[in-house]
């Protein structure tokens, strides 16, 4: 199953699209899917190199290519 890497985050009225790597420097975690814009939270890579950095979706979304729990 395909995963992200861009998180799209608000920032007044205006989505802005950041890598996960930049979402998380810059403690912007939340914010939505760049396919179906329901809400998505990033993920940092995991300590032992088996998890990429990647973008979530909280509750599945069977219609979106990038949700895959």
């Amino acid at each position: 199953m395909p995963k992200s890497t861009i998180l799209e985050v608000k920032r007044g009225r205006k989505w802005v699209r950041l890598s996960v790597n930049d979402a998380i420097a810059r403690y912007e975690r939340h914010g939505r899917c760049i396919k179906c814009h329901k809400p998505a939270k990033a993920h940092r890579h995991s300590a032992n190199g088996k998890q990429a950095a990647h973008v979530e979706h909280f509750d599945d979304n069977p219609k979106c290519l990038l949700s895959g729990r």
